[in-house]
């Protein structure tokens, strides 16, 4: 078998479509110029649009009128607290010497101790003294473990006798968590550290 001749016309592929078929012509090119431009000015007169749209809305106009939608309903009193949320009403059922019972008394001196071992103890931590800090610490600790002691049972009566909302109880009830506090504050300090 021979093989076909070969064209003559250089310029027709082998296909049979001739060469300036396969460029677009240039009123597709128009077309196609006309549609993007087209697209684009209504894009850009939407967006005007858009951004003109809250300008109408923003335009001062009558005020509305004022609507309370509470106007038919009664005035009503403040609510009450519930029992234990309100503030406490302080009383005075206690007799006026009950703070000089004599267990109270051998409490405040064992505290008052406690608080000169711990001004003793910030003064050597102060002075970067740690061994002597440590155990003026741990000696406050047990001496306001030994105040809290002392003074638990008598806590106990009188707030079992005159409620706690009374004055002096109260006074004994914060003296009391003062030591708590502190006796805390050196809870993990150990002797001889």
């Amino acid at each position: 078998m021979t093989p076909p001749p070969r064209s003559v016309h250089p310029e027709r592929p082998r296909s049979g479509r001739s060469a300036a078929g396969a460029n677009p012509s240039p009123l597709a090119i128009a077309c196609f110029v006309g549609l993007v431009l087209a697209l684009g000015v209504a894009g850009w007169s939407a967006s005007a649009k858009k951004k003109a749209a809250p300008d109408r809305e923003g335009a001062p106009g009558p005020p509305a009128p004022a609507v309370d939608p509470f106007a038919d309903l009664p005035p009503e009193k403040a609510p009450t607290a519930p029992k234990g949320m309100g503030r406490i009403q302080e009383t005075n059922r206690a007799p006026a010497g009950l703070l000089d019972d004599p267990r109270w008394i051998g409490a405040v001196q064992i505290a008052q101790d406690a608080y000169a071992l711990r001004d003793l103890a910030e003064d050597a931590k102060a002075s970067d003294d740690f061994p002597s800090f440590s155990s003026k610490a741990v000696a406050a600790r047990e001496s306001f473990g030994r105040a809290l002691d002392a003074s638990r049972a008598f806590e106990d009566r009188i707030i079992d006798q005159y409620g706690e909302d009374d004055r002096q109880v109260m006074q004994v009830a914060r003296e009391r968590n003062k030591w708590i506090d502190l006796r805390a504050k050196y809870r993990k300090v150990k002797a001889g550290q």
